[in-house]
């Protein structure tokens, strides 16, 4: 088997690309019954049972202030596992394939400190730009208000 260095899990939501380093990543399941928790950000859905463990699932589209589906029992859950933190769902509409993107270019592209912040950099995976989620920081814990 080879390295998992430089392989990411490439996942869509309509027409755009996202890669999650495969380091970071435990599995991807289908979609499942989410429960809601209330008084947490907009942009978390709830909570699921996975193997017995309780998961939080964000909406990528939300929290990339994209425009919400209606139909998602095609999506998949992605979980995550980022340094110091517990494991976490993070919803796309797909998941296509693990590819292999070694040129990802960290080019300042916007002046959005969300983007900036979110997203690590762009790759390029066969004619496809693919932005490469910055795991640790796009769950991170958020402070009390």
């Amino acid at each position: 088997m080879g390295k998992l260095e430089n392989k990411y899990i490439i996942g869509t939501i309509g027409y755009e690309y996202f890669g999650f380093d495969i380091t970071k990543v435990t599995s991807v399941v289908d979609m499942k019954h989410i429960t809601r928790v209330p008084y947490v950000q907009s942009y978390i859905l709830g909570v699921i049972n996975l193997r017995g463990l309780v998961i939080p699932v964000m909406s990528l589209r939300k929290k990339m202030e994209m425009q919400e589906i209606e139909d998602m029992r095609n999506s998949k859950i992605v979980i995550v596992k980022p340094a110091e933190q517990d494991e976490m769902g993070i919803i796309v509409d797909e998941v296509k394939k693990v590819a292999e993107i070694t040129d990802i270019s960290s080019r300042k592209i916007v002046s959005n400190d969300e983007f900036e912040k979110y997203i690590f950099g762009i790759g390029k995976y066969e004619d496809k730009l693919i932005s490469i989620i910055n795991i640790d920081s796009i769950v991170e814990k958020q402070e009390e208000d």
